[in-house]
């Protein structure tokens, strides 16, 4: 392991920024840098627009549409594309893990700034975990994206194989959205329209379904009534089936290339070729266990900060903003 000092040739403030989505991207363009030494350090090395991620699944957009990279960042002094791994408050460092070799570096600071976000909670659910990037999709990062818009295409290549029986046919084209979130309603939009406008025309013969999960009583929960009412009456007109009030218990396997099953609570068995699960969100492995020293919020837990962002007992040195924060 080796050590990333702080420069002594440029006397500025060293500004670490950790994470390259809406706040650290943010934070690191505004920066005057004429005053700080702005660093930031993301695995991704873009910003990306996140509403428009759905569309980009099912081909409404294209990828590049959506990013914008790091290294456009005018008077950025350095980026590291790593994950930050564990925080030294004391001798302000942070250690990072650079995604390529797995190397570990020490980088100082003068003031940081935590912006790492959040991830995809599974909530335990079995199967899901064991399955990701086959029939079970995440829809958080380009990445998800693209496997997501591969995985759809290839399911129609594959059920218009004239060898396959009618149940290993259905089973392909059925495809299953988990969460009543504002993410995994616009997917289910977009996949519908995809499928109606486009697929229909290549595979007329072909004849897929969608099928939305919600734990809860209702669509997009956090939303006015009217509005969840209005857009799950759009859903069923487009043939979504939204089925509420009921969560997935398991996801299994059936066959390794042609799809597998879901279990609902109630005890429903849907088949699935593909599964998009966007349930709920969880804390990054650095915030949970990478910097466990700093107070956070024990229901949620995300980091607590005071009226100006700053993590409390860091000396006004650390600071949490976005999805990590509470």
């Amino acid at each position: 392991m080796r050590r990333r000092g702080l420069s002594t040739a440029r006397r500025l403030p060293r500004v670490l920024v950790l994470g390259s989505g809406w706040g650290g991207n943010k934070v690191a363009r505004e920066l005057d840098k004429s005053k700080f030494d702005v660093r930031l350090a993301s695995p991704a090395n873009h910003f990306l627009f996140t509403p428009m991620l759905p569309g980009t699944a099912v081909g409404t957009l294209e990828f590049r549409a959506i990013q914008e990279p790091v290294r456009t960042i005018a008077g950025l002094s350095e980026y590291y594309q790593a994950k930050a791994r564990s925080l030294d408050t004391a001798n302000r460092t942070v250690q990072l893990e650079d995604i390529f070799k797995g190397a570990s570096f020490d980088v100082a600071y003068d003031y940081l700034i935590l912006a790492v976000g959040n991830k995809t909670h599974t909530f335990n659910t079995p199967g899901v975990a064991e399955r990701e990037g086959k029939e079970v999709f995440f829809l958080k990062h380009l990445h998800h994206a693209r496997q997501i818009r591969n995985r759809i295409l290839e399911c129609f290549e594959r059920a218009s194989n004239p060898t396959l029986s009618a149940d290993e046919r259905a089973r392909l084209l059925s495809f299953v959205v988990v969460g009543g979130g504002a993410t995994s309603c616009e997917f289910t939009t977009e996949l519908a329209d995809f499928l109606k406008q486009d697929v229909a025309r290549w595979f007329p013969e072909l004849r897929p379904t969608i099928t939305l999960v919600e734990a809860g009583d209702r669509i997009l929960g956090p939303f006015d009534e009217a509005l969840a009412t209005f857009y799950a009456s759009g859903l069923r007109k487009r043939g979504v089936d939204v089925r509420t009030s009921t969560a997935v218990r398991s996801v299994e396997c059936v066959d390794d290339a042609n799809g597998g099953e879901c279990v609902l609570g109630d005890g429903t068995v849907l088949p699935m070729g593909a599964m998009v699960w966007s349930a709920g969100l969880q804390q990054v492995k650095f915030v949970t266990q990478g910097c466990e020293a700093l107070p956070r919020d024990e229901r949620s837990g995300r980091l607590r900060t005071g009226e100006f962002l700053r993590v409390a007992g860091t000396g006004g040195r650390v600071f949490a903003i976005g999805d990590c924060a509470d």
